[in-house]
């Protein structure tokens, strides 16, 4: 693949990068369910990985992180940062070894990083003292509640931006 053809795959990758998080800061935020609002921050840096190559997916998910961290509230400091760097991590192995990248592959990363996110919050739920199964039923609402957005609000425009960039 020519520089050109990376650069402008990037930029595509980056306009809808800041449009999901314009969705999520003015819209997802302000939507409830069960109790909880959607964040499908993670799952760009899930989906991301499962469609480009391991070093891509390892800087866009460290900038990702990095903006994320700067825009929106979070437990701990580089939380963004972190997680979405484990994530994209861990997806590009399971892209590589276990599922098919595709649709299916993507609701497993999705799941995962969903998962992954929660988990990080509720240790520092935990050690902040509120009740486990509090922690627990808000990680698993939150899970559920946010993989659907994803699914259909990321996978559909970054598999898209892929093939239309990948050369023939």
């Amino acid at each position: 693949m020519t520089r050109r053809l990376i650069a402008i795959r990037w930029s595509f990758f980056t306009a809808a990068t800041l449009l999901v998080l314009f969705f999520q800061s003015q819209l997802l935020s302000r939507i409830t369910i069960w109790g909880v609002s959607p964040v499908i921050i993670v799952c760009m840096a899930a989906i991301a990985a499962t469609l480009e190559p391991p070093r891509h997916a390892a800087v866009f998910a460290l900038l990702l992180g990095a903006v994320a961290d700067t825009l929106f509230p979070a437990p701990v400091a580089c939380f963004y940062v972190l997680v979405c760097t484990v994530v994209a991590g861990l997806s590009v192995l399971v892209a590589r070894h276990l599922v098919v990248p595709g649709i299916r592959c993507a609701l497993v990363c999705c799941f995962g990083a969903l998962l992954l996110g929660s988990a990080v919050c509720a240790v520092v739920m935990l050690h902040r003292g509120a009740p486990l199964s509090a922690v627990l039923s808000l990680g698993l609402r939150e899970t559920i509640v946010s993989l659907p957005f994803a699914l259909v609000l990321i996978y559909p425009a970054f598999a898209h931006i892929h093939t239309i960039t990948t050369p023939r």
